[in-house]
């Protein structure tokens, strides 16, 4: 019997009045002065994951949509396959508002009602072609590809820091020669594909120096949250207070890089997604093609500050996503 899977996602609509006079009030307070308008604005094509979720994986058993006191005005509320998520329902009052999608992430176990076993999508993350159950989880164990990866800080870097914040707990509770002893077919794998070569080069090293991070979904468990939160609850919290992202801030990938180093983890098949870092106006076009030709399951629209005409971009990836996924969905009004 294939266990229910449920979907999470996260979204902000960075045009509503109020919650815009929130964010200046606290930027303004912490001294924050890069907008980093990119982490926020709305691309316009959140129907298209759903679309994309109703049509391309119908066996989910049910949608979270967590939001700042927000919903779009398309959504279908009394869809009995959807439940809006306000913030407060899984982050303490004394920390909210929060403006740190890290803050969120590090609580979606909390979701009440979510599944077991879940996945999390980024509201940048669409489903373009068929997906079946085992495309994410095998008799319950997550699909994810291992391959190990190091930091460069070459500059101040944001993530960068996260990542190295997320890795040092890793290396607290896991010997990575065992790890990889065990597991090493699961860490040299064909699917891989030519990220097998780094791993080999960083095989010697003693401690795991980082994870490479696709920009496509998560696949989790929620024991997996319950697991790190019951080693590290203090580490965690310290993340809540950060209203912004900051240096010390953990994010979702601990989780996943935990599931990775026990080994609790199904290699994907290679080309199941794609990532597009859309800089320019031929980044744009490609990703345009890559979603009207569906050569892949899952595809990533990723919003950058290089992105100059953001209007313009934002029309050409949105008249693909309409060639593929016209019908409204059950989730739509």
């Amino acid at each position: 019997m294939v266990k229910k899977t449920d979907i999470v996602i996260l979204w902000v609509d960075d045009t509503d009045e109020e919650w815009v006079k929130k964010k200046k009030y606290w930027q303004e307070k912490f001294g924050i002065r890069n907008e980093q308008k990119e982490r926020y604005r709305d691309w316009n094509n959140l129907q298209y994951l759903f679309r994309g979720i109703e049509k391309f994986a119908p066996w989910v058993n049910h949608v979270f949509l967590v939001t700042d006191n927000q919903q779009p005005e398309w959504i279908n509320t009394e869809y009995s396959k959807l439940t809006i998520i306000d913030h407060q329902e899984i982050i303490p009052k004394e920390y909210l508002p929060t403006f740190n999608s890290q803050v969120l992430e590090l609580n979606l176990h909390r979701i009440p009602n979510l599944s077991d076993q879940f996945i999390y999508f980024n509201d940048d993350v669409f489903l373009i072609n068929d997906t079946v159950p085992e495309d994410f989880f095998v008799k319950g164990v997550p699909r994810d590809n291992a391959s190990l990866n190091l930091i460069m800080p070459i500059k101040r870097n944001l993530i960068s820091q996260v990542v190295f914040n997320n890795t040092t707990l890793i290396n607290d509770y896991f010997d990575k020669k065992l790890t990889l002893k065990k597991g090493w077919k699961k860490w040299l794998n064909f699917n891989h594909g030519i990220e097998n070569i780094r791993t080999l080069l960083l095989w010697i090293w003693p401690n795991f120096s980082s994870f490479k991070q696709p920009h496509l979904v998560g696949v989790f468990k929620k024991d997996t949250f319950d697991q790190v939160w019951s080693l590290y609850s203090e580490e965690l919290r310290s993340t809540f207070a950060n209203r912004f992202r900051q240096f010390n801030d953990y994010n979702q990938w601990l989780f996943r890089d935990w599931q990775l180093a026990s080994n609790n983890f199904i290699p994907q098949k290679r080309g199941f997604g794609k990532d597009f870092q859309l800089s320019d106006k031929n980044t744009v076009l490609r990703c345009a093609k890559a979603i009207k030709n569906q050569k892949h399951k899952i595809i990533c629209v990723n919003d950058t500050e290089l992105l100059e005409d953001f209007n313009h971009s934002r029309d050409i990836i949105n008249s693909s996503f309409q060639e593929i996924l016209s019908n409204k969905s059950e989730f739509e009004l």
